[in-house]
């Protein structure tokens, strides 16, 4: 698979078929299985053009807000105001580091960054139009686009990011599971401490930081239906918002834990902590290679 088929694997290659979206070239870099085998890596599907991009999981900050806003009213005589329910809104940010462990990997890193700045910018449908000059012949064509589609994207990272709808922890893919979202922006600095690969008109960075803000869009129900959570009859929304239960959970059998311990259907787990997301026979860090 060559450099731009693994770049845009999620709209190219089969989802299930993925182990060489990373490829840095040196042998001894144990990030490349780690990515590739362990499926521990961010994704960002742009759905207007189709495309995806993939960075190595080497995350450095996840925060999920959720925002429930009420509209709040002061009564004459009343000490405590009024406070009408209007919805629940939901941001999630996240930062990560993009290092690269040969000149080659940090030339496919710097195009990768470039493809996910292109994902902020929306789809057209452009249409030319021929006008005639006054006194001649010819013509001067005018092209005019009008927006077709908005720059929204699916993304997943694990299970912490993830479409619960139709999620599956095993098999991760941002076309098929990914969280639907407005990236409202990104933050790409160049860590240049780390060292620059230069050359006649060219400098590239060996490590970048990115941070990006998503407003999640969901494609499931959300609420409850008296005592029953309505995303329970919508494929694995039973574990939203990440399926730590339900179909396509990270079950205990998943994560190596001796299942008599854990307990399921959303009750608390008697399962002691493992660190589990850590490279096999390092000390662990959750989702960093």
């Amino acid at each position: 698979m060559g450099f731009f088929d693994r770049l845009n694997a999620g709209g190219t290659v089969d989802a299930d078929n993925r182990d060489s979206l990373f490829e840095s070239g040196l042998e001894t870099d144990a990030s490349d299985t780690y990515a590739n085998k362990n499926k521990l890596f961010i994704e960002f599907y742009h759905l207007p053009s189709n495309k995806s991009v993939a960075f190595k999981g080497f995350i450095t900050e996840w925060s999920d807000k959720f925002d429930s806003k009420y509209n709040t009213e002061d009564v004459y005589g009343r000490n405590d105001p009024i406070h009408t329910f209007q919805g629940t809104s939901r941001e999630i940010s996240v930062s990560w580091d993009v290092p690269a462990a040969s000149a080659k990997e940090a030339q496919e890193n710097l195009a990768r960054i470039s493809l996910l700045a292109q994902f902020l910018y929306p789809s057209y449908n452009i249409d030319q139009y021929d006008f005639g000059v006054a006194g001649s012949s010819s013509t001067i064509p005018l092209k005019v686009g009008t927006m077709s589609k908005a720059p929204l994207v699916k993304v997943r990272f694990a299970n912490l990011i993830i479409d619960s709808k139709g999620g599956n922890v095993t098999s991760p893919s941002a076309k098929n599971g990914g969280l639907i979202c407005a990236m409202t922006g990104l933050t790409v600095t160049a860590d240049l401490e780390a060292g620059v690969i230069d050359a006649t008109g060219v400098a590239t960075p060996k490590a970048f930081k990115l941070s990006t803000n998503l407003k999640v869009l969901h494609q499931h129900s959300l609420g409850w239906d008296g005592t029953k959570w309505m995303g329970n009859n919508e494929g694995n929304a039973k574990g939203f918002p990440y399926n730590a239960w339900g179909g396509g959970r990270a079950d205990s059998g998943h994560l190596g834990l001796d299942s008599s311990r854990t307990t399921v259907e959303g009750s608390t787990a008697s399962a002691p902590a493992s660190s589990g997301a850590g490279p096999p026979g390092g000390s662990g860090g959750t989702g960093t290679p």
